[in-house]
């Protein structure tokens, strides 16, 4: 299949290939200097060097988002084909189907404070869901208007923020879903996001 896993510094130099593999989502475990990643229908696991590398969970679909509960010590990733969230420990023992049903599951966010995970769906579905970490009490946050895709939780104000490709914007709101706001339009098929939040922190 192709594609591979690197790193480099924060000014784009010194770029390493630390495994070769293609990769969906990625989460890192700094205290145990470990990372994790979903592709080629499998969860797996390497030192932060690409050393070690282990298949923790095969035989799936399309993994997807990954998202980390180090708190926990449970992983949770998408599969966008089965329609599903599923969540393991981080060795890939009990393998859990949490949520089923779903168009195109992306963008998975784990509040391990409220015991809440978010994600959005694809069309025809098209909207931001949340639910408890194990799947129970589905709510409907925000219905799109193309497709969305990124989703990233901000704190400590308490904020979501998403991509949609289709109208090339980012936009935000409380993380119940009210207030929403367009912030940046214009865009180019946005689809990833992710927030530094260090200038908010007091």
């Amino acid at each position: 299949m192709g594609g591979s896993i690197s790193r480099a510094n924060l000014d784009g130099s010194n770029v390493e290939v630390l495994v070769e593999s293609s990769g969906e989502g990625i989460g890192l475990d700094l205290s145990a200097r470990k990372m994790y990643w979903t592709g080629e229908g499998q969860i797996r696991r390497a030192n932060l060097d690409g050393s070690d590398v282990e298949t923790l969970v095969p035989g799936l679909s399309k993994p997807d988002s990954f998202d980390l509960d180090l708190v926990g010590s449970k992983m949770y990733w998408t599969d966008s084909i089965d329609g599903t969230i599923l969540r393991a420990n981080l060795d890939g023992s009990n393998v859990e189907v949490l949520v089923t049903g779903l168009s195109h599951p992306q963008g998975l966010n784990v509040d391990r404070t409220s015991g809440k995970m978010y994600w959005c769906t694809w069309p025809p579905d098209n909207k931001i869901q949340r639910a408890n970490l194990d799947g129970s009490d589905i709510e409907d946050l925000i219905f799109g208007s193309g497709g969305l895709e990124g989703v990233a939780l901000s704190f400590p104000i308490d904020e979501m923020y998403w991509t949609d490709f289709e109208d090339g914007t980012i936009r935000r709101a409380s993380l119940d879903g009210s207030d929403p706001e367009e912030i940046v339009t214009g865009l180019s098929n946005p689809i990833s996001i992710t927030l530094d939040i260090r200038p908010i922190i007091r």
